[in-house]
């Protein structure tokens, strides 16, 4: 068979080893025209015991291939998983080319050069949205700096739903250039700051690259950013002010050869395209939504030095969810707000997910200077493993994470965005962290005197998981029923904003009644109230993201307005009132 005897040419050929030389003859790796995949080696189901012969049941028409075979994964539907590997093999020539189609999806719908064990090059195919085309497309690596090393070419399938398959047909080794883009390979550009943005070009759909800001030679952060190779969608501002006069490196793992995406970054103290700011048709103006950009849920919510922070989830990268970071906005009155950029960035412990914030007035924490108490931020880094970290400031506007973090170490893989607040009769600080927990939704509660050092206390349990009761984003707050100071209870809510009402001891929260229907409307959700309200005022005051999509906007989503909380008697037990604050 066909495929047997390229695969005894290939064991022939890293015998001889010839080192590269223009215009020789292509070698041809796969053509997949055998009945099997010889001495590729399978696992999982997706690639089925063969090569396919075209379209396979249920799928689009696959065309674009070579004869009659092509590695095709939609073998048993999108369900299927696996990996298919091929022999080892010398590189002998500048450019490998191939041809692919499928899925979108650079670490689960893959074909990857592997040489000393690390994937050096990778491809993925097309389609990462509903709609698209099954024809496979011609691309090409050059590999030259590979030359005389031994190789393994690994086509992956780990994505399941709709576009989980890739194909991959008539792979070759050849010394003329293909008639396709070349991808480079960490792909930089220098700059010195001398003012506050570098502007981005972003375009909305196009292939996600990782790109990394480098300060004087150290990583700072990293992001998976939508590069306009061409023109942009619209631009997106890295503010780069703390590193003004710093020799500033972003570095693209991949780009296009002809790709524009470095080259037309731009330097401005300005942001790019700005004259419509705040005034665009679809922008809410009594619910705030970031500068550009995607947000989700509120975090850190403070009454801090005279003003309303607003922290909240961000990609200021993408108009879809990514790239976590936490944005911030001030207010004086909670109706208009400022948006003062980026606080916490993605770092080596993962992506920025939600949390809360403090103020330590008694300074339990050590992080205050000069008698300023500190504003202390507790957030969640998404990361293997996910686990909980701080950040601290005394101006409410330059922050610092903890150099001691993690504070709380990874529970379960599913624990997330916590909730601090103090608990005066104990005299000790309180956090309510959300943990997916022996198949349930659980909150876990945690006890410390100083931010610093947690120890669990005990843990509440919620519905299966599924099902809505207490999943993620947990609040928990003590309120007084009818106004009345003697007669309080606690209120323990998640994302979907159900409720319980009971009992608080500074250890256990003990409900008297559960699985309470909170906010009514559509949208709403991962709520969270302010923290440090000065007690003259008194108000639980709550926001929540607000579902809202805006299609042609530079930013996707905003935030509810805010509503005051209280608890009012009814025959049926307390519940929650929920009004527009003045």
């Amino acid at each position: 068979m066909k495929t047997l005897l390229i695969a005894t040419f290939l064991s022939t050929a890293i015998l001889t080893a010839p080192s590269l030389c223009a215009g020789a003859d292509d070698i041809l790796i796969a053509d997949f025209e055998g009945e099997t995949y010889g001495a590729w080696k399978i696992t999982g189901d997706a690639f089925g015991p063969g090569p396919a012969h075209g379209t396979l049941p249920g799928q689009m028409m696959v065309d674009g291939f070579k004869g009659k075979g092509l590695v095709n994964s939609f073998f048993k539907g999108d369900g299927s998983t696996g990996t298919l590997a091929s022999p080892e093999f010398r590189i002998e020539r500048r450019f490998i080319a191939f041809l692919i189609g499928g899925g979108k999806d650079d670490e689960k719908l893959a074909l990857q050069l592997v040489v000393d064990g690390k994937v050096v090059r990778m491809a993925t195919g097309p389609n990462g949205s509903p709609g698209g085309t099954e024809t496979l497309a011609p691309e090409a690596w050059d590999v030259a700096e590979f030359s005389g090393k031994d190789a393994v070419l690994r086509i992956v399938d780990d994505a399941k739903g709709g576009w989980g398959h890739i194909s991959v047909d008539h792979i070759l080794q050849t010394d003329t250039k293909p008639k396709v883009k070349l991808l480079l390979k960490d792909a930089e550009r220098q700059f010195t700051a001398t003012s506050r943005y570098l502007h981005i070009p972003i375009k909305n759909g196009a292939p996600k690259r990782v790109v990394t800001l480098l300060v004087d030679g150290r990583r700072v952060v990293r992001n998976d950013i939508e590069l306009a190779d061409g023109k942009a969608d619209w631009w997106a501002p890295m503010d780069v002010s703390a590193w003004r006069g710093k020799s500033l490196t972003l570095r693209v793992d991949k780009l296009h050869e002809d790709s524009t995406a470095l080259s037309s970054i731009e330097q401005s103290d300005a942001i790019k395209d700005a004259d419509n700011l705040y005034r665009e048709p679809l922008r809410g103006q009594f619910h705030f939504s970031p500068r550009r950009g995607w947000n989700n849920d509120p975090n850190g919510m403070v009454f801090y030095n005279g003003e309303y922070h607003l922290f909240f989830q961000h990609n200021p990268y993408g108009w879809g969810w990514g790239n976590m970071h936490w944005g911030h906005a001030v207010s004086k009155d909670m109706v208009h707000w400022e948006d003062l950029g980026d606080k916490l960035l993605p770092d080596d412990m993962g992506p920025m997910f939600s949390g809360s914030a403090v103020v330590d007035w008694k300074n339990t924490s050590g992080f205050g200077q000069d008698g300023k108490p500190p504003l202390v931020l507790i957030y969640t880094a998404a990361g293997d493993p996910t686990v909980q970290g701080i950040a601290y400031s005394t101006d409410g506007r330059t922050f610092t994470k903890y150099p001691g973090n993690p504070v709380v170490k990874q529970i379960t893989g599913g624990n997330r965005d916590p909730k601090v607040m103090w608990h005066e009769p104990t005299k000790k600080w309180v956090q309510v962290l959300y943990v997916e927990w022996q198949k349930k939704h659980t909150i876990h509660f945690f006890t410390s005197p100083n931010l610093r050092e947690w120890t669990l206390a005990s843990i509440t349990e919620g519905d299966a998981v599924g099902k809505p009761y207490l999943f993620e984003c947990p609040d928990f707050f003590e309120l007084p029923i009818d106004g009345k100071s003697s007669n309080k209870r606690w209120v323990l809510l998640g994302a979907d904003s159900q409720y319980a009402v009971g009992t608080f001891d500074g250890v256990r929260f003990t409900p008297e009644q559960a699985h309470l229907p909170g906010h009514r409307g559509r949208g709403f959700y991962a709520p969270q109230t302010f923290s440090d309200i000065p007690k003259r005022d008194g108000r639980r005051i709550q926001i929540g993201w607000f579902q809202t999509e805006t299609k042609g906007m530079l930013f996707n989503q905003s935030m509810t307005i805010p509503l005051e909380l209280k608890l009012t008697a009814t025959v049926e037990g307390p519940r929650m009132t929920f009004t527009p604050v003045k």
